[in-house]
């Protein structure tokens, strides 16, 4: 029995042996399994985190290159735009102040082409566009220098007909053309990266949630895989989120109607809530809290847009004149992008571009009219002025005469504020402190806009002096002060000040027409019924006018603007309907010395006996003119054109003086005339007369000091005086 008790024993202790042995096994089996389960998960989930690192790092790359291709098109597109209103600012004005532009932009255009160059490399597509951008930009500036080296070299005219070839017209369009696509494939590239982030985002969320529930053993070290591998998607997202962050175009990105990506700049440019910058948020709430109304009636078209998968540009402006564009790139896989930029500045040098082409066909328009219009004045007035000195003709003609002359008066002055608008004018101006002018004009305003209106002036100590036209000034603060007059019909109160500015380069960015520095401010306040926004905008237009008919001609204020823009000056409006009106004057301060003008006095008309060749084209205003020279006691010569003028000058060894009309009919103009008399008589002197509105008055210091000019239409009075003065004057002749 004690061996059986023995056996039983031994086989109970087999059996509890071979149980260990199979815990044993299997604890042994399973944590094996356990940990081959969590070597493998362990390097899955490392294999993983270093496939997303290398897609992140990819995704970041290409978005960067988007953001660098997109910016460097656009500052070559800008770029390129700013030489060619530098080069058209120049041709208009041949003021050289407008190149500043055009150099800076044609000095960063090779940069920026052999940085596109760089970034296109690694794709053929790519490459082939940023080669053919590279052609058309070289040919935009090989034809921008063309039309600089033509106004160099044969002057305006010749630089005006080669631009209107419209070659960089077609280059231009090419550019923008290839710009567009350019931008067209990066913003598709760029919806790509964004709906490819969203799909590796989703991809990471699922892989992390199997990870966590493949095995309780490794809850830890999924826990903490997905912590980490969430950081650096987080990362990533920043990355690429800061990247967006750094263009300089807002923009959102809108898959199946809800916002998917964005940047801060988008809602900082349109004012818009912050709470709205979450994943889901539609185009329609985005419309609803648009406080300003640039969003009005957009979700319609951004919707009709997503239909029809076609792309659009709107402009809209803020109530405080901000301008901004809104482009809309069509979905691409279901996401579309909307970007929006601020084009106020871009706006303001587009409409100066446009009022410099305005002003420059205005002043092609007055000069054909006031070379015409002008001689047809000159001789009505001169003979209605030699007829006035009759007795029986000013007893049977006598009021008619007077309505005649009035009314040729009436239309000299028309044209000359048609001159003054278009800044060719002709101008006197002199050194002067406007302190010494407001006296006087204020009595002038007083007596001319009523005793109802209080005028007051205002005048700061040590004001600079300026260089104007004493007489134009005055003319146009009197336009100012009748203007003011008419808004405060049942009465108000004129205010004048005149003080010192400086316009700093903020301001001068924010108006391209405007240099900055030192100015004397003339301002004009009235509390009249003061301009609406659309009144301000049209305010200095020619012809413009809000007076009931036959209460003004339109030209008050356009007159004022030509001859402050004339003068090298910046003319500004303030005004709300009801609050009356301010108008700001700003005139260049000159550092030279003001000199007192020499006393005048009053003489009877003045006569002479020497003899006098008159060139003139338009043979009644030579027939008057040499009849009122013959009536002055001079004697007199003639002829129509400048090759009979030098003729007459070989043969005749006694003539005293050329008088001559600046634009004469054949390849001789008046310039070209006084030029070779010159050459042939030094002592000779020299009168102009013009009624054309080129700068003909600023170039006479080419050809000799004792030169004189007499606008057209000239009375006999003017004719007289002027003659006499150049005459009488000293020549002395330049060394040469």
């Amino acid at each position: 029995m004690l061996f059986g008790a023995y056996r039983s024993r031994g086989r109970v202790k087999g059996k509890v042996q071979s149980m260990f042995a199979r815990s044993k096994r299997t604890t042994t089996i399973m944590l094996v399994a356990s940990l081959l389960t969590c070597c493998l998960l362990l390097g899955m989930t490392a294999r993983y985190l270093h496939l997303n690192s290398e897609r992140a790092a990819k995704n970041q790359a290409r978005a960067l290159h988007t953001v660098q291709m997109i910016t460097t098109v656009r500052s070559t597109l800008l770029a390129i735009t700013d030489a060619e209103t530098g080069q058209r600012g120049f041709l208009l004005t041949d003021d050289p102040a407008y190149l500043r532009p055009y150099v800076q932009s044609t000095a960063a255009l090779p940069g920026l082409l052999t940085r596109l160059g760089d970034l296109t490399v690694a794709d053929p597509n790519q490459r082939q566009q940023a080669v053919a951008l590279q052609a058309a930009v070289a040919k935009k500036t090989s034809e921008l220098q063309q039309s600089l080296d033509i106004f160099r070299a044969s002057g305006l005219a010749a630089a005006q007909s080669f631009v209107k070839t419209n070659a960089g017209h077609d280059y231009m369009a090419e550019i923008r053309d290839l710009s567009t696509a350019i931008i067209g494939n990066e913003n598709t590239v760029f919806s790509d990266h964004v709906k490819q982030a969203a799909r590796d985002q989703s991809r990471e969320e699922a892989i992390t949630l199997a990870i966590v529930g493949g095995a309780v053993a490794i809850l830890m070290a999924a826990a903490l895989i997905l912590f980490f591998a969430t950081r650096r998607s987080d990362r990533a997202q920043n990355v690429l989120q800061a990247t967006i962050n750094g263009v300089t175009r807002g923009l959102v990105a809108f898959e199946n109607g809800g916002l998917v990506a964005w940047n801060d700049r988008f809602f900082d440019l349109l004012r818009l809530p912050r709470d709205l910058a979450k994943k889901g948020t539609s185009m329609s709430r985005f419309e609803a809290v648009d406080t300003a109304g640039l969003l009005s009636d957009l979700g319609e078209q951004f919707g009709r847009a997503q239909e029809t998968r076609q792309s659009f540009v709107v402009e809209r402006k803020r109530s405080d004149g901000a301008i901004f564009r809104l482009y809309f790139s069509p979905p691409d896989q279901g996401v579309a992008v909307l970007g929006v930029i601020d084009a106020t500045v871009t706006h303001q040098s587009e409409l100066f571009l446009q009022n410099a082409q305005k002003m420059d066909a205005l002043g092609h328009l007055t000069g054909g009219i006031a070379h015409d219009f002008n001689n047809l004045l000159t001789v009505v007035l001169m003979n209605l002025e030699a007829m006035s000195v009759s007795p029986v003709v000013m007893e049977k003609f006598g009021r008619r005469m007077e309505l005649m002359t009035a009314a040729s008066k009436k239309g000299a002055m028309l044209v000359r504020q048609l001159l003054a608008y278009a800044r060719k004018q002709p101008l006197e101006p002199e050194v002067i402190d406007l302190r010494d002018v407001m006296p006087g004009l204020i009595e002038l305003i007083k007596r001319t806009i009523g005793e109802d209106i209080d005028v007051s002036l205002t005048v700061d100590d040590d004001i600079w002096p300026t260089i104007v036209d004493p007489a134009k000034f005055e003319s146009a603060a009197l336009n100012l002060a009748i203007n003011a007059r008419d808004a405060m019909p049942e009465g108000g109160s004129l205010v004048l000040e005149l003080t010192n500015a400086t316009l700093d380069k903020a301001y001068a960015d924010r108006h391209p027409e405007v240099t900055a520095g030192d100015y004397v401010l003339v301002v004009v306040s009235d509390t009249g019924t003061g301009m609406p926004p659309e009144v301000i905008v049209r305010a200095f237009d020619p012809f413009f006018t809000t007076k009931g008919e036959g209460r003004g001609t339109g030209l008050g204020l356009s007159m004022v603007y030509g001859f402050v823009k004339q003068t090298g000056g910046h003319i500004k409006i303030y005004s709300e309907p009801g609050q009356g009106t301010t108008i700001k004057l700003y005139f260049p301060r000159c550092r030279e010395e003001v000199f007192a003008p020499p006393p005048s006095s009053a003489t009877s008309t003045p006569r002479g006996s020497e003899t006098v060749l008159i060139v003139e084209d338009d043979e009644k205003v030579r027939a008057t003119t040499v009849s009122a020279l013959q009536d002055l006691g001079y004697q007199t010569l003639q002829a129509s054109d400048g090759p009979s003028a030098l003729e007459l000058l070989r043969e005749r060894k006694t003539i005293d003086l050329l008088l001559t009309d600046i634009v004469l009919s054949g390849s001789v103009n008046g310039h070209k005339l006084a030029e070779a008399a010159r050459k042939l008589r030094p002592d000779l002197k020299i009168l102009f007369t013009s009624g054309y509105t080129e700068k003909a008055i600023n170039r006479h210091t080419e050809i000799g000091p004792v030169v004189g000019l007499l606008n057209k239409p000239y009375r006999m009075e003017e004719l007289a005086t002027t003659l006499r003065d150049v005459l009488e004057r000293d020549i002395e002749i330049a060394a040469k």
